[in-house]
């Protein structure tokens, strides 16, 4: 079976113009769904000239936004990311993204209500399944809704590693993550992604087939089920 290619990672993006059907993105999801036992879709993040940096695996395109499997390149660092991601949206009948979040629905809910001793077991658990550290990327974005109201938009990554959380390579704690998610939560205005990933180099991808990737997804779900409350 054919592996991942690194130049993937030096360019920025998922070139799959020479690659047969099924590609090996599609490869990754088909393996990925027979593993969670369910059909799956897959989504891109965005698309530029044909080719796009990540892409969703997601149950239906039609539902709330849920936690939902991610393949993402950093052009910056030329790493792979595979993970979850999860959305907060806004909440009031004003939103400028023109999508407001049902709590009843989305699974935002229910990563900003986790306790830090939950969170901490389970980024344990798969950081010791995958035998490498996790990443946790919390960024959040407020539209501006007027003249002269400019966008806002902050970022915040933690690692977690051996059990516990760094900052800018500071010691940090699990308290402080679920304290930020939950701050982040009471701004009904501001949209947020959260993603929580392990990271892949060159030299990983080289070596990594799509069944590979699907494993590496599929040590997520333990998590997911928690976030979709199934």
């Amino acid at each position: 079976m054919r592996t991942l290619d690194p130049k993937w990672l030096s360019d920025g993006w998922f070139d799959l113009s020479l690659d047969p059907k099924p590609t090996r993105t599609q490869q990754i999801r088909d393996h990925l769904q027979t593993l969670l036992g369910t059909g799956a879709l897959l989504l891109k993040k965005h698309e530029s000239y044909g080719h796009t940096s990540g892409y969703y695996i997601r149950e239906t395109d039609d539902g709330p936004p849920v936690a939902q499997y991610l393949m993402s390149i950093d052009h910056d660092h030329s790493v792979l990311s595979l993970g979850l991601s999860i959305e907060k949206g806004e909440e009031g009948r004003d939103a400028a993204s023109g999508r407001t979040m049902n709590r009843h629905a989305w699974d935002w809910g229910r990563l900003a209500t986790l306790r830090a001793p939950s969170l901490k077991e389970a980024l344990a658990a798969i950081a010791k399944g995958l035998g490498r550290p996790l990443g946790l990327f919390i960024g959040t974005h407020r539209i501006g809704r007027s003249e002269g109201d400019d966008e806002e938009r902050e970022e915040m990554v933690f690692v977690v590693t051996d059990g516990h959380v760094l900052r800018r390579a500071c010691p940090s704690s699990f308290q402080e993550v679920v304290d930020r998610l939950a701050e982040i939560d009471g701004r009904r205005d501001w949209w947020a992604d959260v993603w929580i990933f392990c990271d892949f180099g060159p030299t990983d991808v080289a070596r990594m087939t799509p069944g590979d990737a699907a494993k590496i997804l599929h040590a997520f779900k333990p998590l997911r089920r928690i976030l979709s409350g199934k």
